[in-house]
């Protein structure tokens, strides 16, 4: 029997209690028909940021402050009364251009600052290597001098023209990185942000986009970044709310943002993304293949979120995640995190013999977190496996017959297989019934550990409100598809209200009603297909949602009745349109004249009248009101409006 070291440093009663060694069995691998090959996923290949695998290591030379400081082959001085350092190529280093390194330097004693780079006409390109921050400003504009920052450690960063590969950020209570053109982070780490702030001044976003008024947010792309940050407490600072993704555009457009590949957790709300004024626009801007966690304070997306945003592939995290995977005179270790709210159990099998730990949930950001700090919770733990081994495969094996592979790292030349009774038992459990009960007085639900919420019965389900839950609750986060079966005819209030996890909904040809806020906050639910026998729609069906499209299957959208808050459903609706149609020609003669307006404005004064409804939606915003007769009357006047336009 292979005895157990505990290996993790020393947590808060809270952390120290959870993580528990549940057993360590030498079990040695052994290749027989039978048994499962193991293979690399993407996970192995798109590393996960974490704590060991970014910013900067070893001896550093710390730089002393003076009027003037050699680093390298460039001069440093002292700026703003010798409170930061200054690199400047328009009055120094003038012979300076190309590419020029500054590697293993420590700059955290102040803040580092580049002036006048507007003015360089030569092109120069700066790259810092394994190097250290408080902060970095590199202005705002366009200019012909860039940074690449490899391996470096930064408190905050703001300006453009900058490339960041493998670099962390945060350990203080201001934004990560402020960033305005020509930016592009990669494999980053934005951490270490603290709940509770001392300081009155105090915002804390991981990463904040608001543009200048000299510049564009422009050609700004993340890949493969993490993004931990617990919701920032309000009291006593200047903040609204926090978020870890922040694009609140005041002073300028934003044009070409990409978030792709990343992991994000925490803040009031993990992604808040609106302009603040109407005349500013996003273009080009989008999320791509998010994942996020359970420590947001009040949703996963912002409910007034920009509509021009585009959103793909957004998910949620169901499962812990490895980042690091690394040997020393110790032993192996594994850096694993849980981002979810549940107790996760990893089971790390190598060579040597296979073992289990529980890792303790992640407090959810709607709970009091009583001055959890960052290292308090559970994200880049340090797991030691104390031999040699010769390959490490890491899974979530939380509910039996549901296992997830985390990463797999194999030091040696043969191939790796688990049995068959070990994967039967990871993996064989999908179909398996995890709840089951009624949502309806007709009505009964299967939830299935795969995530599969089928609803069967006929007439309306329940209606649900914060005091009444669906018999589910407890296992929403497990929901990823529902079915609703033929002969319903009514999804109730709330019903799917915050079930974050849904990806896909399928709704039956009987359903004619849906509640308010029915599908409020459902973060990972991008498409919808309402039946044409929808009537009713409450107000608030799908805020904080991402849905690129809604497709309705009806041919008179028009007759449908819906409550206040939906103006992005409004936006998202498509319904096949006629090749033929002239937009203002109530009457459909193939005219636009008074007969028209007339008509139209009896059908507004609700008396009867034979009207072509989508005709008489004259600006094709998906509603007949006031404003489709003032602009059918302007055209009507020689005003050269559009018709079926906004």
């Amino acid at each position: 029997m292979i005895k157990f070291k505990k290996s993790l440093h020393k947590k808060t009663a809270l952390i120290l209690c959870a993580i528990l060694v549940i057993c360590n069995l030498p079990c040695k691998a052994q290749a027989q028909t039978t048994d499962v090959l193991i293979t690399p996923t993407i996970a192995d290949t798109q590393v996960m940021p974490d704590r060991y695998n970014t910013g900067c290591s070893g001896e550093l030379t710390t730089l002393d402050m003076a009027a003037s400081m050699n680093v390298g082959d460039i001069i440093l001085v002292a700026g703003s009364n010798s409170t930061c350092y200054v690199l400047d190529f328009a009055y120094r280093n003038k012979e300076i251009e190309g590419t020029i390194y500054i590697e293993n330097y420590d700059f955290s004693g102040y803040k580092f600052v580049a002036y006048h780079e507007d003015m360089i006409e030569r092109e120069i390109k700066v790259v810092f290597n394994n190097c250290k921050f408080a902060s970095a400003s590199m202005g705002r504009t366009q200019a012909n001098v860039s940074h690449e920052f490899n391996n470096c450690t930064f408190n905050s960063f703001y300006g453009s023209n900058s490339v960041f590969n493998n670099c962390k950020f945060g350990g203080n209570y201001t934004d990560g990185m402020v960033p305005f053109c020509n930016i592009e982070v990669n494999n980053c780490f934005f951490s270490d942000f603290t709940s509770i702030a001392t300081d009155a001044g105090a915002h804390i976003d991981a990463t904040q986009l608001y543009g200048h008024a000299d510049t564009e947010v422009k050609n700004v792309t993340y890949t493969n970044c993490r993004f931990e940050i617990p919701p920032l407490t309000l009291e006593d600072t200047n903040a609204y709310v926090n978020a870890a993704l922040m694009l609140q555009i005041e002073y300028n457009n934003a044009v070409n943002v990409t978030f792709k590949d990343c992991t994000i957790n925490g803040g009031g709300y993990s992604i808040y993304a609106i302009n603040k004024k109407d005349e500013l626009t996003f273009t080009n801007t989008s999320f791509d293949g998010i994942t996020y966690g359970c420590a947001y304070k009040y949703g996963v997306i912002y409910t007034k979120i920009n509509k021009d945003i585009k959103f793909n592939n957004i998910n949620m995290q169901d499962s812990l995640y490895v980042g690091s995977v690394w040997k020393d005179e110790s032993g192996t270790h594994v850096s694993v995190t849980n981002d979810t709210n549940i107790e996760r159990t990893l089971l790390v099998y190598t060579d040597t013999g296979y073992y289990t730990y529980t890792i303790p949930a992640c407090p959810k950001g709607s709970d009091t977190l009583d001055g959890l700090m960052y290292k308090d919770m559970p994200f880049d733990m340090d797991i030691l496996v104390p031999s040699d081994c010769e390959y490490v495969v890491c899974f979530d094996s939380t509910m039996e017959g549901l296992g997830k592979q985390l990463r797999y790292v194999n030091y040696g030349d043969s191939s790796v297989y688990i049995t068959s009774d070990m994967a039967d038992s990871l993996y064989s459990g999908a179909d398996d019934i995890l709840v089951s009960g009624k949502c309806g007085n007709d009505i009964t639900f299967t939830l299935t550990k795969s995530g599969v919420l089928t609803l069967t019965g006929t007439g309306d389900t329940y209606n649900y409100h914060s005091a009444k839950f669906p018999d589910w609750i407890d296992y929403k986060d497990f929901i990823k598809e529902v079915i609703v079966g033929e002969g319903i005819e009514g999804l109730g209030s709330m019903i799917f209200r915050q079930h974050t996890g849904i990806e896909k909904i399928t709704l039956p040809s009987t359903l004619k009603s849906i509640g308010q806020y029915a599908l409020g906050g459902c973060s990972c639910l991008s498409e919808l297909t309402l039946p044409s026998g929808i009537t009713s729609i409450g107000k608030n069906l799908m805020s904080g949602t991402t849905m690129s499209e809604v497709k309705y299957e009806g041919e008179d959208w028009y007759s449908v009745t819906y409550g206040t808050g939906n103006e992005y459903l409004l936006d998202k609706i498509v319904f096949d349109v006629p090749d033929d149609l002239i937009y203002g020609d109530a009457n459909r003669n193939g005219t636009v004249d008074v007969a028209d307006a007339v008509i139209l404005k009896q059908h507004l004064a609700s008396m009867e009248t034979d009207i072509y409804k989508l005709s008489c939606d004259v600006n094709a915003d998906k509603i007949i009101n006031i404003k489709d007769a003032v602009k059918l009357q302007q055209s009507l006047a020689g005003m050269n409006v559009i018709l079926g336009q906004e």
